[in-house]
């Protein structure tokens, strides 16, 4: 395998010396298989990719490395290449021609490296925006481009990690609250990662009990622990601003956007949403000597909402409001009208009473059907991605009948 990989890996390269752009200095985690791999040298960012030492990883994966640097040797590779360049190379006796090999132009005398499990190989050359992967088993032969090209540093050659790890079939994730990158092999399913905003109780928020995963429990979560478990996945939890949920979804750091999202015409265009596992309205939460007793008289009121949320589309709309405080969260929010900052504040019902039965202060829930009609919460799910979407789709359908949902509801509703 290795030789044969040394013929055809001439026709990868891109020339020009490699100048490392501005490299982030914060420190950068890499798990395999929920196992911590060590580095004798940082794994560092270049170019928003993770560079790791060659060595490490290859190894990892169970392969051993050659460093070819000998000029003869190096010679004679791009010599035997010149012979099938035009027409391919046979494997096995078989004519397989060289995908894009014309794209890359040639580089004499640069160092090469090659990893081989007898299955599997992959080939690099230094400072070249090209990696060659073979693989026995269905007789394959990739070329694969990449971002940052391979480079000596600090006495190591760092080498991309989430294009060798895909390239040996693995699977990648990051994680930029934490700037960890997680590998996992076929053998190992990937968890289901959730993004969502824990300042929404009862739906999310942050806990230690029991039930929680990652510091967050609520409704949503032990919806989301049952999804996992049916697709036999691990739940993971990434709390962050509401406004990023979407946004992460969308550029899959997160298989999942649930944090009592509603189903909007808006939202759906760049997102999939699943059927809905729970109706809600919104209502007008004031204090109990407020004299508030509909939308209509807000006019002339402080009125508070949380940012993008449903009650924060609806006040906008309302004419006569005398302000619309926009808060982060729902926490945000009460604070405000606790603190006088808002007369009343415009909420998810079963949020409201949450905040009832929780608060010292005397308030009170005022609905309004003509103008708060119900809205559906749905799972946002990456554009696309329609296995995922299907199963959990099936997954929700099945909690709702068995009546789980309902079940799970109860639970976290306190009043």
């Amino acid at each position: 395998m290795k030789k044969l990989i040394s013929i055809m890996l001439c026709a990868a390269i891109t020339v020009g010396l490699l100048v490392i752009p501005a490299v982030a200095e914060r420190e950068v985690s890499v798990y395999l298989n929920g196992e911590r791999l060590q580095f004798d040298v940082a794994p560092i960012i270049v170019d928003g990719r993770t560079m790791v030492p060659m060595r490490v990883v290859f190894e990892t994966f169970g392969m051993e490395v050659d460093w070819i640097d000998d000029e003869y040797d190096i010679a004679k590779i791009f010599d035997v290449f010149a012979l099938f360049n035009e027409v391919g190379i046979y494997i096995l006796n078989e004519l397989v021609e060289i995908p894009n090999a014309g794209i890359f132009d040639w580089v004499d005398y640069r160092p090469f490296v090659f990893a081989d499990d007898k299955q599997r190989a992959i080939a690099l050359q230094i400072n070249s925006y090209a990696m060659l992967v073979a693989n026995d088993a269905d007789m394959s032969l990739r070329w694969i481009e990449l971002d940052v090209a391979p480079f000596i540093a600090y006495g190591r050659t760092l080498v991309p990690l989430r294009a060798i790890a895909e390239g040996l079939g693995a699977n990648v994730g990051w994680c930029d609250d934490t700037w960890t990158v997680s590998i996992s092999t076929e053998e190992e399913r990937p968890p289901l990662i959730m993004a969502t905003n824990a300042e929404f109780p009862p739906f999310q928020f942050l806990s230690n009990a029991p039930t929680a995963v990652d510091g967050v429990d609520g409704i949503c979560v032990a919806i989301a622990v049952l999804i996992a478990e049916e697709l036999g996945k691990e739940l993971r939890i990434v709390d962050m601003e509401f406004t990023s949920i979407i946004p992460a979804v969308m550029a899959g750091y997160a298989d999942i956007g649930m944090a009592g999202m509603t189903i909007t015409e808006e939202r759906s265009t760049v997102v999939n949403f699943t059927v809905a596992y729970y109706t809600n309205s919104q209502v007008i939460l004031a204090r109990a000597d407020s004299g508030i007793q509909s939308a209509a008289d807000l006019a002339g009121l402080r009125v508070g909402v949380i940012l993008n949320f449903t009650g924060d589309f609806i006040v906008s709309g309302i004419d006569g409001i005398a302000e619309v405080a926009r808060a982060n969260d729902a926490q945000e929010a009460l604070a405000d009208l606790y603190n006088g900052r808002v007369d009343a504040i415009v909420i998810d019902g079963i949020t409201a009473r949450f905040f009832v039965d929780e608060s010292n202060l005397s308030l009170t829930i005022i609905e309004d059907y003509a103008v708060f009609s119900s809205e559906n919460y749905g799972i946002a799910v990456r554009q696309g991605n329609y296995e995922l979407l299907h199963s959990i789709n099936a997954i929700i359908e099945r909690l709702i009948e068995d009546g789980t949902i309902d079940e799970i509801v109860i639970r976290y509703t306190l009043y």
